[in-house]
């Protein structure tokens, strides 16, 4: 519980403004980069990282770069 006496959710909220692997897929294979096949970099990474700190989370993806413009991922502890 926070200082409020509210419950405190472990959450991190991690956004990608700008991704440089998105945008040189776009340039090779236009449309074909819609699927977004470099979300599943940042998926391993936040899988690897938290597998490494030994804390169990559920990762989601929040926002996709072709939608909003950016990619934001949520980890949440379970």
């Amino acid at each position: 519980m926070c200082h409020s006496g509210y419950p405190v959710k472990q959450r991190l909220v991690y956004r990608l403004p700008q991704c440089d692997i998105y945008q040189a897929l776009t340039e090779k294979a236009g449309d074909a980069a819609r699927p977004l096949s470099c979300q599943h970099a940042c998926l391993s990474a936040l899988e690897t990282l938290f597998a490494q700190l030994d804390m169990p989370v559920k990762i989601e993806i929040e926002a996709q770069m072709p939608q909003e413009g950016y990619c934001q991922f949520a980890a949440t502890r379970t």
